[in-house]
């Protein structure tokens, strides 16, 4: 065993999860081996965190959840540690976003607004309607939801591309000059805006100072843009085997693809030997 790393950092979507969605059993049982050895495991996800909870939970799993790219952190029973956007900043980001009709989705402390009649994107909604209730989160859609969100308690938007919306490049363009933004992308087909002072990696700072781990004793796992920048920080950084060039670039080590237990590869490797 590695007796160096004592937390293992792993993103969710194209990383933790296989191409179906899933934790594989060999994934979850490696987790929990590692979680017997006393590491601890914690999801980095742009997800929001009630979501994700429930995610490990149906593979058996228990752990703290980084969220919302870092702007929220909680365990099942408490939430850890939040930063909000700046008020200001949110009305800009939402009256530009209006302005070009783009599709968007708006996270806020006790509430969530899609900008366009449906559901909630597939990698949020199986846990939806479930999460919603257990939290005491408020979910809303429509052309008007994302006027009535709580401007002042925002944590993020997250903007997809489909056949009717602005495209991402006009939207950015129209965005990245206001002050204080941090624009991230966790897929060609979407972008997230949040403070630009938060990210994963000052999630994974916040929990690891509330843990007393240090920066040399994390382990960090992902696959796109929005982790490069946890896995140069960490001690040991990992690129899946199917993450794009720039993360294997800043990657110390390379693990398998998400279709082939990557992330239960890297632990067992790293940290279980």
């Amino acid at each position: 065993m590695n007796n160096k790393i004592k937390l293992i950092a792993a993103d969710m979507d194209g990383t933790l999860l296989d191409p179906e969605g899933k934790i594989t059993k060999r994934t979850a049982q490696t987790i929990m081996k590692a979680q017997e050895k006393g590491l601890v495991f914690v999801p980095c996800t742009g997800r929001f965190p009630e979501n994700a909870l429930l995610v490990v939970e149906k593979y058996g799993l228990s752990c703290p959840i980084i969220g919302l790219n870092g702007t929220a952190i909680r365990t099942e029973n408490e939430v850890l540690y939040q930063k909000f956007m700046d008020e200001k900043l949110a009305q800009a980001i939402l009256d530009t976003l209006e302005r070009l009709g783009s599709v968007y989705y708006l996270f806020c402390e006790d509430y969530i607004a899609v900008r366009r009649k449906g559901a909630l994107h597939h990698s949020q909604a199986e846990f939806g309607e479930q999460a919603f209730k257990r939290y005491g989160l408020t979910f809303a859609n429509g052309d008007e939801s994302g006027l009535r969100a709580p401007i002042d308690k925002v944590y993020k938007f997250y903007v997809y591309e489909d056949e009717l919306s602005c495209p991402l490049t006009q939207a950015i363009e129209a965005l990245e000059h206001l002050p204080g933004i941090g624009i991230t992308r966790s897929s060609a087909t979407n972008f997230e805006l949040m403070d630009q002072s938060v990210s994963k990696t000052t999630g994974l700072i916040v929990l690891s100072q509330i843990l007393g781990i240090r920066k040399e004793e994390i382990m960090a796992i992902g696959d796109y843009d929005n982790d490069i920048e946890m896995i140069a920080y960490a001690g040991l950084g990992v690129a899946m085997g199917n993450a794009v060039p720039e993360v294997k670039k800043a990657a110390d080590v390379i693990t398998l693809d998400n279709q082939n237990d990557g992330v239960a590869h890297a632990i067992e490797k790293y940290c279980l030997l």
